[in-house]
């Protein structure tokens, strides 16, 4: 969905050694530079990102909701222009920084929610005689600016 969401194309699972099932997927946009994608992000998750732009135009992007920064060295290492996920920490910032790739994190709920009505579609498709509802939420954190 979150690949989707940001319309990756020729998008194939990022297979890595953090999770037994590949959550990663990495896939093709056109050109565009950390700035464009961070708005780009910002814009279709409605959500407020942290980023490092990268040294480079971005074209390939692997995504990751949730809590992903774990998986982000084999990505450096797959040569992936930039890195979308939920949670990312400092020090994650710092390696990407390094390895001049770029690493968007945009909130752990802005990356997982998304998927929610389609799982309930699928429910409901595959268990007719239950009903299946959707709780509407909101991210628990809340953010200060100066």
């Amino acid at each position: 969905m979150l690949a989707g969401l940001l319309n990756l194309t020729k998008t194939e699972p990022f297979p890595t050694s953090e999770f037994e099932v590949p959550l990663v997927r990495a896939g093709f946009l056109p050109k565009t530079d950390p700035d464009g994608l961070a708005t780009f992000v910002s814009e279709r998750l409605n959500a407020v990102v942290r980023y490092n732009a990268g040294g480079r135009n971005i074209e390939s992007v692997a995504v990751c909701g949730g809590s992903g920064g774990s998986c982000l060295p084999e990505i450096i290492e797959a040569g992936i222009d930039a890195y979308v996920t939920g949670d990312a920490s400092y020090h994650h910032f710092l390696a990407a920084r390094q390895a001049g790739m770029t690493l968007i994190a945009a909130g752990h709920f802005e990356t997982e929610n998304p998927v929610v009505p389609v799982l309930a579609q699928r429910l409901r498709g595959a268990f007719p005689g239950v009903e299946v509802s959707v709780l509407l939420q909101n991210t628990p954190i809340s953010y200060a600016f100066p």
